[in-house]
């Protein structure tokens, strides 16, 4: 049997904290890309793309940016991590904030942005939880 060290546990979930403040970055940083590479389409490249992709578009590299970024950097500082101790919290937030988005939904209806919100938030756990497990696999 495989002695469980609960320190490394606890550090691997003290170390997803920073993920807060990680995923934020990453989804503001995404988003300005995401919308520069929608500008770019529409007035330099003249590919006029309907709402509804400039909206997925900008989501996606958002969600994919933050979850990536956040993996990257909280691999960086504990590189023992535990990777499923380390996806509780960052899990738990995502959840929270897909019920708000649901809420929101249920109030005012579905629109564009809040399909946004959904992709952001998806791509930005699963995206987050991949890197990390397959960049400590490789480590």
């Amino acid at each position: 049997m495989k002695k469980i060290s609960w320190s490394n546990h606890t550090i691997s979930l003290l170390v997803s904290l920073v993920f807060i403040p990680l995923a934020v970055l990453g989804q503001v940083g995404g988003n300005y890309i995401g919308n520069f590479i929608v500008w770019f389409n529409d007035y330099v490249a003249f590919w006029n793309f309907p709402n509804f992709f400039k909206i997925i578009t900008s989501s996606f590299i958002s969600g994919v940016i933050a979850g990536f970024f956040s993996a990257f950097i909280i691999l960086k500082i504990y590189k023992k991590v535990i990777v499923n101790t380390a996806t509780i919290l960052p899990a738990a937030l995502i959840i929270f904030a897909i019920l708000g988005d649901l809420s929101f939904v249920i109030k005012n209806g579905f629109d564009l942005d809040t399909l946004g919100h959904f992709i952001t938030n998806g791509l930005t756990i699963y995206i987050y939880y991949s890197t990390l497990k397959g960049l400590k696999d490789i480590k």
